[in-house]
C-alpha cells in the first residue's frame, strides 16, 4: 500500500485487507480538501495510518460534509478555510486549487458523505486506510 496514492474507505473495521470490492478509492490530494472535517471530530485520525470510524462520530463527518458543501460556492477563500478546518500548511497548499474548484470540491464532499452513510447503514464502522 505504500505510496498508491489513494485512500480507501470501506464498511466495517479494518480487516488486514486492501483494495476490496465495494471500497472508496480517493486520490489522496482531493481527500485532504475533506481530512479537515473529518479530523475535527476523529482527533485521532492519521493520514498515514489505518482508521476505524465508528457510525455516531461519522454520521456528524457526514453532516459536516454535506453542511460545508451546501455553502462552500458562497464562500470566501478564508471562510472555506474555517469551515474545511483546513491547517495552515495545507491552506497555503491549496489556495489555489480551492477558489477556482469550489463546485468539484463540494460535489465530492457529498459523494464521499452519501457513500460513508451508506456504509454506515450496513456497518456500525468506517475504515479509511491511509498511505
Amino acid at each position: 500500500m505504500d505510496s498508491t496514492g489513494y485512500l480507501e474507505i470501506g464498511p466495517g473495521r479494518y480487516s488486514g485487507a486492501h483494495w476490496q470490492d465495494g471500497f472508496l478509492f480517493v486520490w489522496e490530494d482531493a481527500f485532504g480538501v475533506a481530512e479537515g472535517i473529518l479530523r475535527k471530530h476523529l482527533p485521532g485520525y492519521d493520514h498515514f495510518a489505518m482508521n476505524d470510524m465508528p457510525r455516531e462520530i461519522g454520521r456528524k463527518v457526514t453532516e459536516d460534509w454535506r453542511h460545508v458543501a451546501r455553502r462552500l460556492n458562497s464562500m470566501s477563500p478564508e471562510e472555506a478555510h474555517g469551515a474545511l478546518n483546513l491547517s495552515a500548511s495545507y491552506r497555503a497548499r491549496l489556495n489555489a486549487e480551492i477558489v477556482p474548484h469550489k463546485t468539484e470540491i463540494a460535489s465530492m464532499l457529498i459523494e464521499l458523505a452519501d457513500a460513508c452513510d451508506d456504509f454506515y447503514d450496513r456497518e456500525e464502522w468506517v475504515c479509511i486506510l491511509g498511505m
